[in-house]
C-alpha cells in the first residue's frame, strides 16, 4: 500500500503566502526549509494556524492508465500531436528526433509506432509505460499510486481518440486518519 499525507495549514498571521513554501519544481530541500519555518512558527504560537493532516492510501498494484485508440491510421496527419504531461509527440510520414512518431500503413502499425516511442522517449522513461493491442495504446503511470492521476493528455488531429485527458484508475482509500491541530487559536 502506498501512503499519501495531506497537510493543509491555515493562518491568517502568516506574512509569508504558503505558495512560496514551494516556489519552482526542483526546490526540494529550500520548500523543507520554509515548511519547517512555518510549522515551527505555528508550533511556538508566534504566528497561530490550524494544521489538518489527512492520511489516504493507494492499493499497491494499482496504476493510472488512459487510452489512446488510434482510429483509422489513414487519418492521422502530419501535424497531429500527443502531450503527454509536457511532452509532445508529433506523428510524421517520416520522423527525426524522439519526439516525432512514424504514422504507419495500419491502426496497429500506427499504435505500436507510438508505443515504441513513449517507452523509448527520455522524457516519459520513468513517468509512464505504453502497451498496444489492436490500435489501442494503453498508456500507465510508470510506478502505482496516485501521482500517475496528475499526468495530464492531449490528442490534435482526427486519426486518434483519447478515452480521457488525465490518467486516471487508481483506487483509493480516503479518510483513513484525518486530524487537526488548532495551534494558538480558537
Amino acid at each position: 500500500m502506498t501512503i499519501f499525507t495531506t497537510v493543509v495549514i491555515k493562518s491568517e498571521s502568516l506574512d509569508t503566502g504558503l505558495s512560496d513554501i514551494v516556489r519552482v519544481t526542483g526546490e526540494g530541500k529550500q520548500a523543507v526549509r520554509r515548511l519547517i519555518n512555518v510549522l515551527e512558527g505555528a508550533i511556538s504560537g508566534v504566528k497561530p494556524a490550524r494544521i489538518s493532516i489527512k492520511v489516504d492510501s493507494v492499493t499497491v498494484g494499482d496504476r493510472a492508465s488512459v487510452t489512446n485508440t488510434i482510429v483509422q491510421a489513414s487519418l492521422v496527419d502530419n501535424t497531429d500531436t500527443l502531450t503527454i504531461a509536457d511532452v509532445t509527440l508529433t506523428w510524421r510520414t517520416t520522423p527525426s528526433g524522439e519526439s516525432q512518431v512514424a504514422i504507419g500503413a495500419s491502426d496497429t502499425a500506427a499504435a505500436a509506432n507510438l508505443v515504441a516511442k513513449i517507452n523509448a522517449h527520455s522524457q516519459l522513461r520513468g513517468r509512464v509505460t505504453a502497451t498496444a493491442a489492436v490500435g489501442v495504446v494503453t498508456i500507465s503511470a510508470a510506478t502505482p499510486g496516485g501521482d500517475g492521476e496528475l499526468i495530464t493528455l492531449a490528442e490534435v488531429g482526427g486519426g486518434q481518440t483519447l478515452s480521457a485527458t488525465r490518467l486516471a484508475g487508481v483506487t483509493w482509500t480516503s479518510a483513513a486518519v484525518y486530524v487537526d491541530y488548532p495551534l494558538g487559536v480558537a
